[in-house]
C-alpha cells in the first residue's frame, strides 16, 4: 500500500512540474491588431485617443500577464519538485521492512524456580 500511495505521489508531482514547464508565457513585443496575438505579439485591446498612451496601458498589462504566468510556473514547477521528492524519499522508505527481534528464551535459573523454596 506504501508504494502504491508513493507511486501516486510521484505521479502528481511530475504532472505538476510538466504543467509548469509547459505555461505559456504571454509575448513581450505589443501591437494593435488583434489578429497578430499569439506566440510573437500581444495584443492591445484599449484605445484612449493616442497610440503613446494605448502602448502604455498595454505594456502595463501585458507586464501584469507575463509577472502573473511567471509566477504560476514558478509555483507549479517548484511544488511539483517537492511532491515528487516526498513521493521518492517515500518510496525509498517502503522498501525497509521491520527487523524482528528474535524472542529472548527466559532462563528459569536466573529468576528462580518455583519449586525451590527458601526455608
Amino acid at each position: 500500500m506504501k508504494k502504491i500511495c508513493s507511486i501516486l505521489v510521484i505521479a502528481i508531482g511530475i504532472t505538476l512540474f510538466v504543467i509548469g514547464y509547459t505555461t505559456k508565457i504571454p509575448s513581450k513585443n505589443l501591437t494593435t491588431f488583434s489578429i497578430l496575438e499569439g506566440d510573437k505579439y500581444s495584443a492591445i485591446d484599449e484605445y484612449v485617443g493616442g497610440d503613446a498612451y494605448n502602448y502604455i496601458i498595454g505594456a502595463s498589462l501585458v507586464s501584469g500577464k507575463i509577472a502573473a504566468a511567471k509566477i504560476e510556473r514558478v509555483i507549479f514547477i517548484s511544488t511539483g519538485s517537492l511532491i515528487f521528492s516526498i513521493g521518492i524519499i517515500g518510496f525509498a522508505f517502503s522498501f525497509k521492512t521491520k527487523e524482528k527481534k528474535p524472542k529472548e528464551k527466559k532462563d528459569v535459573g536466573e529468576q528462580g524456580d518455583l519449586s525451590q523454596t527458601n526455608e
